[in-house]
């Protein structure tokens, strides 16, 4: 009779366990399934963060370039058409006409006037490219470096201002002519020896802003790194 009543109470306690048992694997179930879920949501939110502030940077980012590409095209339309009326006035106020013997000797040279001219824009463009190339890598590294001091934006303003100014020159070169008919008799290389210092001087001044760009860059990167090591 005690086995028997043994063997119940065995039997009642094996079954409350296995039922203890059961509700603590489903609280464990439902406990996992809370933290997935927390921790999707955190993911979710943080991507989608994470998201907005990526296209946020791309967009104020193609928004400055944007800008800048249009505030250099005025700097361009403005130099060149400075440069042109330049030149046309020089035509208008010309003193005499070439004529005669100095008129047929002046076309015997026309040609070949105009194919150093052609040269020279070759050449000029080329020297621009390099220049181009080079200011490029410097604002990509200050870019990369987070510069952007005051210094800096000056620094790299006069520079794309001083790369309009040549752009304007060449492109002005390029869409030049040596017409011995309308040249001042004179002085009458005084057109080509003017466009052509125009596009040497200007090319020079922009290369003399980039080598101050990367001074600049080169100073800010030393005060960052000076700023960094002082905070370990």
């Amino acid at each position: 009779m005690k086995k028997s009543i043994a063997l119940g109470v065995l039997a009642i306690a094996f079954s409350l366990a296995s039922t203890s048992s059961t509700y603590a694997l489903i609280g464990l179930g439902e406990t996992t399934r809370s933290v997935t879920n927390e921790v999707t949501k955190t993911v979710e939110s943080t991507v989608d963060q994470t998201t907005k502030s990526v296209r946020k940077t791309v967009e104020d980012g193609t928004s400055k370039l944007n800008d800048q590409i249009t505030s250099q095209k005025g700097q361009v339309e403005q130099r060149r058409a400075e440069l042109q009326e330049k030149l046309e006035m020089k035509a208008e106020n010309r003193r005499e006409m070439l004529e005669g013997k100095r008129l047929a000797k002046c076309e015997s040279k026309q040609n070949d006037i105009n194919r150093l001219l052609d040269a020279s824009t070759a050449v000029g463009n080329r020297h621009l490219e390099n220049l181009q190339r080079l200011e490029s890598k410097v604002t990509d590294f200050a870019t990369k470096k987070s510069i952007a001091s005051e210094a800096y934006t000056a620094a790299a303003a006069t520079a794309n201002e001083k790369e309009s100014a040549a752009i304007a020159a060449l492109e002005v070169m390029e869409n030049q002519q040596f017409d011995c008919s309308s040249v001042d008799g004179s002085d009458p290389s005084s057109g080509v020896k003017e466009i052509r210092e125009a596009k040497r001087a200007s090319l020079r001044e922009y290369r003399d802003s980039i080598i101050a760009l990367i001074h600049v860059v080169k100073q800010e990167f030393v005060n960052q790194q000076q700023a960094s090591e002082a905070q370990e």
